[in-house]
């Protein structure tokens, strides 16, 4: 199949990504820096999939990647830093609304300078909605309901599809 008129899917290796550091886009350059890792016990902090494969590791990586660039953008503290005061009542499910609205209108070119395919911001759906359960495990009123991920998710796609742009 030709990559001609068609978006390709961005790979999940974080080697190849672009990634925000003390502010500034930076492009990682083949081998991945080490990571220091904190408790898992620790307040508020997901790890990047502790005690899973590294490609699941990978993959909350990416996704609190993406977060933190929506919080950088709205001038709010980094994910790991996020309170359960910034987070209570309904400014959980205000947060991962907006977050989902902003992934799905905004556009992103993957390391191979392409758009974003849909299937790749359904990927990140998926690892994004993974790193919400873990931060906010304590909330079941929002993490558990399955009704309101599988209500988000039809609309996510839907304004994937209202906002797709094709690679000319």
């Amino acid at each position: 199949m030709s990559s001609e008129g068609k978006e390709e899917e961005e790979s999940a290796s974080p080697a190849a990504l672009d990634r925000v550091e003390n502010g500034e886009e930076v492009v990682s350059e083949g081998k991945e820096e080490e990571e220091e890792v904190a408790s898992p016990t620790a307040p508020g902090r997901v790890e990047h999939g502790a005690n899973k494969a590294s490609s699941t590791a990978a993959g909350y990586k990416q996704a609190k990647r993406y977060i933190n660039i929506y919080l950088k953008e709205k001038e709010f503290d980094e994910f790991d830093n996020l309170t359960e005061t910034d987070l209570e009542g309904d400014h959980l499910k205000n947060f991962i609304e907006n977050i989902y609205l902003w992934l799905a209108s905004t556009q992103f070119k993957t390391h191979q300078g392409l758009w974003m395919a849909q299937s790749g911001k359904e990927k990140l759906f998926s690892q994004m909605k993974q790193v919400w359960k873990y931060k906010c495990n304590n909330r079941p009123d929002v993490i558990g309901d399955n009704e309101y991920w599988k209500e988000l998710e039809k609309s996510f796609k839907e304004d994937c599809k209202r906002h797709r742009i094709e690679d000319p």
